[in-house]
């Protein structure tokens, strides 16, 4: 029998006073269910390490997105609070990747090094090549390209 039949057919034959206390006791437990899947949700969440790193490169989760360029993703896991200034085993952190990597467009490039500049990435730490993002900036082969992110470390 759907609900809504139950509904419906206790409405007619049952008091005023009957109903409002059987929707109080459904929209307790509904509260109730609520309540024990949200601390369901957070326990998982306290497994997951948003700044694991991966087994093979030392790479995390922001690194990884930051040298393919998602600048969405990259955002999400600033606001998770991933840490900005986590090297992979290369010695890379995500601004190093960013800088290095040739495929993302410049204004997509420019928006993630400002978010990771914002959030306190460190354009100082030097990587096992002995590279800091700024020196990086430097083998760019691009002029205008190169000019307008020294003008974001500058500014």
């Amino acid at each position: 029998i759907p609900a809504s039949f139950i509904f419906v057919f206790s409405a007619i034959f049952l008091p005023f006073k009957t109903i409002k206390i059987l929707l109080d006791a459904l929209v307790s437990a509904a509260q109730l269910a609520f309540l024990l899947v949200d601390k369901a949700l957070l326990k998982i969440r306290s497994y997951f390490n948003i700044n694991a790193k991966q087994i093979l490169g030392g790479d995390t989760s922001l690194i990884a997105a930051a040298h393919s360029g998602n600048a969405a993703g990259i955002n999400r896991l600033l606001q998770k609070g991933a840490k900005v200034n986590l090297q992979n085993k290369q010695g890379n952190t995500a601004l190093h990747l960013v800088i290095a990597s040739s495929n993302i467009p410049l204004n997509k490039k420019t928006a993630i090094i400002n978010a990771l500049l914002t959030t306190g990435a460190n354009p100082q730490i030097v990587n096992r090549l002995g590279q800091t993002p700024i020196l990086m900036l430097n083998e760019l082969t691009n002029d205008r390209d190169r000019t307008a992110l020294i003008q974001l470390f500058q500014g």
